[in-house]
């Protein structure tokens, strides 16, 4: 998945996280890492899969439309 990593996705561990603008976009990007999992028989866990988010909090930031800020629970502390 190198291919992917910071052209449509960011991959850390067990975490793929994508990033696109429309929805359209979106079925593309899913389509290519869904075909490299295929391709190296690997498997998504259904019940981890977060799809269609606008806001998430990945290693310890909030990726949003906005851009990526520090998390405020690990601000606090």
């Amino acid at each position: 998945m190198s291919s992917l990593i910071y052209d449509i996705c960011l991959i850390y561990l067990d975490d793929i996280l994508v990033f696109l603008k429309t929805f359209e976009e979106c079925c593309h990007r899913l389509a290519a890492i869904f075909d490299c999992l295929e391709k190296y028989t690997l498997k998504l866990k259904t019940t981890k899969c977060h799809l269609f988010q606008r806001k998430v909090t990945f290693l310890g930031y909030v990726v949003s439309g906005r851009g990526i800020k520090c998390s405020p629970d690990k601000v606090a502390a």
